[in-house]
């Protein structure tokens, strides 16, 4: 599933990335706690009701501008992080530790050859197009930025206001 979802950074400060993951508005609207325009259009709604058939799992994220510090959240749906997708390839972006998982297996043949940029496996669609889509990994040399997943498949950093993609993850 890849939707086109704005991502408001922190809950008390908007476009700020500070608490990271937990502090997402996108990471309340997956797991169904949403409010305002996605809480109107039916959005929570939805992801209320497939919140009903998966299994809440521990993540961890980085939650500080100190990109060495790790924090754990429960979560139905999450998104990847940059280690989950580019695993020991991407231990640092633009001196941003990337600590927050283990590369996923369907992953690892992907980013072999390619590395982190221009990896044609990781592009995501929507109508049809390449999108730009959200992680849970935070830029932690800026305050702002979020971490993202280019239209080439690169790993990329984006300010919280952008509309990108989102490719929520689960499991069963």
């Amino acid at each position: 599933m890849t939707s086109n979802m704005r991502q408001p950074g922190d809950k008390s400060s908007y476009g700020n990335n500070t608490g990271g993951w937990a502090n997402r508005i996108l990471r309340t609207t997956l797991n169904g706690e949403g409010e305002g325009e996605e809480r109107s259009n039916g959005t929570i709604d939805s992801l209320t009701e497939i919140n009903k058939y998966v299994r809440k799992v521990t993540k961890a994220y980085g939650a500080t501008n100190s990109s060495s510090v790790l924090s754990y959240s429960e979560d139905n749906l999450w998104l990847l992080s940059a280690a989950e997708i580019w695993g020991e390839r991407i231990k640092t972006y633009n001196s941003t530790k990337c600590i927050d998982g283990i590369q996923y297996k369907l992953y690892k043949n992907f980013t072999t050859e390619t590395g982190i940029s221009n990896n044609t496996q990781v592009i995501k669609n929507f109508n049809s197009s390449a999108t730009n889509w959200w992680i849970r990994s935070i830029y932690a040399n800026n305050l702002n930025p979020f971490l993202c997943v280019s239209l080439k498949g690169a790993l990329w950093s984006s300010q919280a206001p952008q509309s990108r993609g989102v490719a929520p993850n689960f499991s069963i």
